[in-house]
């Protein structure tokens, strides 16, 4: 295809390029390669200096970003809260744990030779800067104001996800910090962290951090007082097994909530329950489909203390198959463990240690020449004939589907806490004051809301299999800003599974 010329007008200087069309195979389209001629002058081009390369960025995984943040309006609210420049520190500091991970202490390196760099110079990232803004952050509870001004957006009504994990912190100077039951089972003092999710936008509306001995029940008093200050008046928890509790159902039911609520067995009203549907669940009457597979699904009255509460009971056989075998394989194992001990003064201590938890299922019998487990065989048969069996409660307009797919979703906030954890580097925070921690946490969550969001953007266009986060990002890297010491930005080629992630998200660049 034949070269032409076309000027271009920088500053009212007007540049002269030579533009060559070609045909890119892997697009099937037609595009175009530039090359700088020089600057023109009286009808001729003169070139004044060769273009020389200054920097270098790989700016493609930001663009996803920027859409999320102009979707929620995320730099508005900041600018309006903290002020342009340290609205972009925030965004800085967010960044640099969703992509890197980093510590604080490493920010600065990284947006040295990052494209944030190149948007917003000079940001000021000293250790003590950064440390002043979490402070000032955690002292204006802005976590608060960031939830409300999420739902105000959102407006209709939500289906909330709520759960609560550990938070260890080797810093002897956090008031908050105090012994408790740790979920990471870390021998360190921790804080307790809630956190709501939208169900429907798959983000973390807000979190509370409590003090570490607060236990999982006294909790949610506190988040349905707060969903009211914020305006959520119409809603729907879920809640795993841990928040089942008397008190936590009058409150729910006081406060006219309604929920969707996984109970657990140690009740002997449950118990009755589950025994008897267990003779009765598993008929063609009461046979569903759900996500491809059969189960057997039956509705039921919850009787706990004077109250009564409306449910389902759920039957998946072959979960119930997948428990039997895994059971009667630890059974199996225990008995193998035994048989192999040597007679001795401590044969039933080491016996009973192999056996744990699992002792009402076997009896030993120990003699001159061994030991031997027995299986008590009706244990067993009245612990499988519970399995695949579990019941939810729930207030409100439900149906059994609509139940068991807002229960199941619940694994999101639980995939939340792994990625603040982990992927962000939030367990055991180095933070030595308690208002540094709550700034850390907001940065924190900001980072799991655009997360969250980009994967939940994947999976509902069905290429989460395909990329995950990690993987999306890798790809995006490899779009490179050439920045030259004139200031013109060139952008290298996009690739086709480049430009299908940026499509994904609304971000094809323009240039």
């Amino acid at each position: 295809m034949k070269s032409f010329r076309r000027i271009k007008i920088i500053n009212g200087i007007e540049y002269v390029y030579e533009i060559t069309p070609y045909y890119d195979p892997e697009t099937k389209k037609v595009r175009q390669k530039s090359r700088y001629l020089g600057k023109k002058q009286e009808d001729k081009v003169v070139r004044v200096r060769d273009r020389k390369l200054k920097d270098v960025f790989s700016y493609g995984e930001f663009l996803p970003v920027q859409q999320i943040i102009k979707h929620y309006r995320l730099d508005k609210f900041l600018s309006g809260e903290l002020g342009k420049v340290q609205a972009q520190v925030v965004m800085t500091l967010c960044m640099a744990r969703l992509f890197r991970g980093l510590s604080l202490q490493h920010v600065s390196n990284w947006y040295e030779g990052s494209w944030m760099y190149y948007l917003s110079r000079d940001l000021p990232l000293s250790p003590a800067s950064i440390s002043r803004l979490l402070t000032a952050i955690g002292q204006g509870r802005l976590q608060d104001r960031l939830a409300e001004y999420l739902i105000r957006q959102l407006k209709s009504k939500r289906t909330l996800l709520y759960d609560i994990t550990s938070v260890s912190s080797y810093s002897e100077l956090i008031k908050l910090l105090e012994w408790g039951y740790n979920r990471d089972h870390l021998d360190l003092p921790q804080v307790n962290l809630s956190m709501i999710i939208d169900k429907q936008e798959g983000i973390p509306l807000g979190y509370e951090i409590y003090p570490g001995s607060i236990s999982d029940v006294k909790t949610l008093r506190n988040t349905v007082k707060k969903l009211k200050v914020l305006g959520v008046k119409d809603f729907t928890l879920v809640l795993d097994r841990g928040f089942f509790s008397i008190e936590n159902i009058e409150l729910l039911l006081e406060h006219q909530a309604e929920f969707i609520l996984a109970v657990p067995e140690r009740y002997a009203s449950v118990q009755a329950l589950i025994s008897r549907l267990a003779r009765t669940i598993e008929r063609p009457r009461n046979m569903q489909k759900f996500n491809d597979q059969v189960l057997f699904v039956t509705p039921v009255d919850i009787t706990l203390g004077s109250q009564r509460l409306a449910g389902y009971c759920y039957f998946n056989p072959a979960r119930a198959q997948q428990e039997k075998d895994s059971f009667y394989k630890r059974l199996f194992s225990i008995q193998q463990q035994i048989g192999q001990l040597r007679p001795g003064k401590d044969t039933k201590a080491r016996a009973l240690d192999i056996i744990g938890n699992l002792k009402g299922y076997f009896t030993l019998k120990i003699s001159t020449e061994g030991i031997t487990a027995e299986i008590k065989e009706k244990a067993v048969a009245r612990r499988l004939n519970k399995k695949g069996l579990f019941i939810i409660a729930c207030q409100g307009e439900q149906s059994w589907d609509s139940c068991l797919a807002a229960y199941k979703e619940k694994e999101m906030i639980e995939r939340s806490f792994n990625i603040l954890k982990n992927d962000l580097e939030f367990s055991t925070p180095h933070a030595h004051k308690e208002d540094t921690l709550k700034g850390l946490m907001f940065i924190s969550l900001l980072a799991l809301l655009l997360r969250m969001k980009m994967v939940n953007i994947l999976k509902n266009a069905g290429l989460l299999k395909e990329y995950s986060f990690e993987m999306m990002i890798l790809q995006l890297e490899k779009m490179k800003a050439v920045v030259t010491d004139t200031g013109q930005v060139f952008y290298t080629e996009m690739t086709k599974k480049q430009r299908e992630l940026l499509e994904t998200f609304n971000a094809v660049p323009k240039t």
